[in-house]
């Protein structure tokens, strides 16, 4: 989930990346303790007892014992079974935590502080202004522990120059969800080996995903440029949030939307007639890793089928690669392409 693996290395430079390898390792171990050790609650209001068989209904009224709409989920919550959302969010955590501590360690944030629309991120500076004619923009969201200025290194390492003559990069930055995750655009439930993710209802994704979609908007009007102008790129996590965002009904008018490694965060929210309005003809380019560990591959079906059930336009790409195959020459290419097709000079 996080924003591309280590960048390659010369022979040259192999020695220097070893080091930094060594550095990064022992650094990212002491950050994932530390946010294990904050993660976990104090051991005193670490979960409420279970309550006695006879107070099990008024226990599952309360707010301790979040409604989830299956009887036997709801049953073990009421018997205090259930760990709370915060609880469930450990592993995530440790995620962050390793994938921040590369991102500050390997590459360091050289781009913008702002957003551009006043919030943290990351734009592409530039010493003077785009090219004449016709400006588009490009709005990137990085994935669980990255940060908006390393999506914005890569994607200016991923397009062409010519491209970037016309083109501005903004990289807005998250940062803590709901359930105390840093760097994490909403809270994600129990996260396991080869299955789909999905966003912790209990824990406030809605109120986080609804604020990420205001952010978007924001910065997508900081851009300047008029929204058929406006490319939005997601990576994993990201492409979750830009997911939702569509099938929220928020992008309308959009160039196109290219979308890695990424799932429906809330499977069970239809679409509205609303967002099928909103995304009709909407261009959207999926691309997913065969070996995806993290996020599995199937994920791209469903994520095509809500998104052409919204009235995108969608195509899918498997790559032979894992989750960050961020790297992987025609993936780059192929994003570079994607953008160039809707934003032409």
């Amino acid at each position: 989930m996080v924003y591309g693996r280590l960048r390659r290395v010369t022979p040259a430079g192999a020695a220097s990346a070893a080091s930094t390898r060594v550095t990064t390792v022992a650094v990212t171990l002491v950050v994932a303790a530390a946010a294990l050790s904050a993660g976990a609650p104090p051991a005193a209001a670490a979960a409420p007892p279970p309550p006695p068989a006879a107070s099990a209904a008024a226990f599952a009224a309360t707010s301790l014992a979040p409604r989830t709409g299956r009887p036997a989920l709801d049953a073990a919550a009421a018997a205090g079974t259930l760990p709370a959302p915060v609880d469930r969010q450990r592993l995530v955590k440790l995620f962050a935590a390793l994938s921040a501590a590369a991102t500050w360690l390997t590459r360091p944030d050289v781009y913008g502080v702002t957003d551009g629309a006043g919030g943290a991120g990351g734009t592409f500076p530039r010493a003077g202004p785009l090219d004449a004619g016709r400006p588009a923009a490009v709005v990137t969201l990085h994935g669980l522990g990255g940060s908006g200025a390393h999506a914005v290194d890569r994607l200016r390492e991923d397009l062409t120059a010519p491209t970037l003559r016309y083109t501005s990069l903004y990289g807005p930055s998250t940062g803590t969800d709901g359930a105390g995750t840093y760097r994490s655009w909403f809270p994600i439930g129990s996260v396991r080996l080869n299955q789909v993710p999905a966003a912790d209802g209990p824990a406030g994704a809605a109120a986080d995903l609804a604020a990420a979609a205001a952010r978007i908007d924001r910065v997508i009007a900081a851009t300047g440029v008029p929204r058929g102008r406006v490319v939005l790129v997601g990576f994993s996590q990201g492409a979750a949030t830009a997911i939702d965002y569509v099938l929220a009904g928020r992008a309308k008018g959009l160039a196109g939307i290219m979308l890695s490694a990424g799932w429906v965060p809330r499977p069970k929210r239809a679409a509205t007639a609303t967002a099928a309005a909103a995304a009709a003809g909407l261009r959207v380019a999926i691309a997913h890793g065969r070996w995806d560990w993290l996020v599995p591959v199937r994920a791209a079906e469903r994520v095509a089928a809500a998104l052409r059930a919204a009235g995108a336009t969608v195509g899918v790409t498997r790559y032979s690669d894992d989750h960050f195959f961020s790297d992987h020459p025609p993936a780059e290419e192929a994003l570079a392409a994607f953008v160039r097709s809707v934003v032409p000079p």
